[in-house]
């Protein structure tokens, strides 16, 4: 806070009286600020404490604080990304550590910043508490990001007997629910958006992604179907949710279902765009994967993927057209997106680390593949399964790197490798004919052979 600058302002806060060397300060509009000077320090920390937390979400909004304060990151009125100025893009250049956390009693928003930087973030503070934007599609990315993160927790071991001891303290208290709320929540969500807007294709999404995650093949192919007279016509965004429909599919043993939702929807615009040619790959890759004829499917990709070889944009992008040019033999693309992300991997920035980190490891682990080096797959593939969030996707699109890696395991002989693989895939889809048939086949390398 600047005392000269504000000093003449009536409206400036108000001396409440000062403890430890915090002083203590009240706006008219009930704002209370706490200020700690430190004349010595080349940075200041600006905490925004709102006094909201999980502990007051009524039942089916569980996690609803989570949200807004990820909700916060994508930006408000006068900061976001469709003009230019989102919060990252603005103040992660100036040296700027943002973050925040949720609790129980209260939600925290905090900024590292150098001093001189400090009246720009408070700026920002102030506008995103005004006047945060909730718009459909940030709201639909970000749900995918909770979700990522809630099966992070719900997997962890000591995260589990946290949340069990709380539940035993505190039963059917606020503070016996857990602060990220469950993939229910997520779920009634999805469907209130629906009833709300049947033509919402972002609220169905949502739901495709809580129905894959769950296994419940039968009864997500069966929603989204039921759904689609609502979000299907006159969509951009149909394509995708069709591609869920076809995972459904494959994962309920229907093949032919799965190849003709490839043929009339997703791939229905031509893949002009690198998102659609994204879900073309990865639905033709479960397939032949598995060993199923495809066609000459893959030729429909080979050119619009052959088009992006060289642009380097994104590491997620290049690792779906390294699936085309695996499947389809084509060396010299082969070599031109190894070429591609070694490049970017050399360079700076984001995409830098994503291809160095994810990209080239994966891309290799699928060449070998190709090539019938599945123990060599295996070794690519399996160290970067659990840090391949790093550059972006769903559950449902960073699947296939499991699913890669089952077949790989079998293929390769690997019993110890299949067997694990296997059980993982059981303890999430034990009804899949997918996953039955890769168990059948990890007991037969583990059985000793005849004499």
């Amino acid at each position: 806070m600047h005392a000269a600058a504000t000093a003449a302002r009536t409206d400036a806060p108000a001396f409440v009286r000062e403890v430890g060397g915090i002083a203590e300060y009240r706006c008219a509009n009930g704002l209370r600020l706490l200020h700690l000077s430190m004349p010595s320090m080349p940075v200041a920390l600006a905490m925004i404490t709102c006094e909201v937390g999980s502990r007051h979400e009524p039942a089916g909004l569980k996690g609803a604080s989570h949200m807004i304060e990820h909700m916060m990151f994508r930006g408000s009125a006068r900061f976001h990304r469709g003009i230019g100025t989102s919060i990252h893009a603005l103040l992660q250049p100036l040296g700027v550590e943002v973050n925040a956390t949720t609790w129980l009693d209260h939600t925290h928003y905090f900024d590292l910043a150098p001093s001189e930087h400090l009246d720009l973030v408070l700026e920002i503070e102030a506008d995103r508490l005004q006047a945060l934007r909730l718009d459909a599609e940030d709201l639909e990315a970000e749900r995918g990001v909770v979700l990522n993160e809630h099966d992070l927790y719900a997997g962890d071991p000591m995260e589990k007997l946290h949340a069990a001891v709380w539940r035993a303290a505190y039963g059917d208290h606020p503070y016996g629910h857990p602060v990220l709320g469950t993939r229910d929540d997520i779920l009634g969500l999805g469907r209130e958006a629906l009833v709300l807007d049947k033509r919402d294709g972002w609220a169905a999404h949502a739901v495709a992604h809580v129905m894959e995650m769950q296994g419940r093949a039968a009864e997500g192919a069966e929603f989204m179907r039921s759904t689609a007279p609502g979000w299907s016509p006159d969509s951009l965004f149909a394509y995708h949710n069709w591609w869920h429909v076809a995972l459904f599919c494959i994962d309920q043993g229907d093949i032919p279902g799965a190849l003709r939702l490839f043929d009339e929807r997703v791939s229905a615009g031509g893949f002009g765009q690198a998102l659609e040619a994204i879900d073309g790959s990865a639905l033709l890759w479960r397939l032949w994967v598995l060993g199923h004829d495809v066609g000459d499917r893959w030729s429909l990709l080979s050119q619009p993927w052959g088009a992006r070889l060289s642009h380097g944009i994104y590491a997620f992008n290049d690792v779906h057209a390294m699936m085309a040019f695996v499947a389809t033999g084509d060396r010299a693309a082969q070599r031109a997106t190894i070429a591609t992300l070694e490049g970017v991997a050399a360079g700076h920035g984001t995409n830098a680390m994503m291809s160095r980190d994810i990209g080239l490891p994966l891309a290799r682990g699928l060449l070998a593949f190709g090539q019938g080096d599945y123990a060599a797959a295996v070794r690519h593939i399996l160290p970067v399964r659990g840090i391949a969030n790093r550059f972006g996707g769903s559950h449902a699109q960073r699947d296939v790197l499991s699913w890669t890696l089952c077949e790989a395991a079998i293929r390769a002989g690997d019993a110890p490798m299949a067997q694990a693989m296997v059980a993982e895939r059981l303890a999430l889809k034990e009804g899949s004919p997918v996953a039955q048939g890769w168990a059948m086949r990890a007991r037969a390398l583990a059985r000793p052979m005849a004499a």
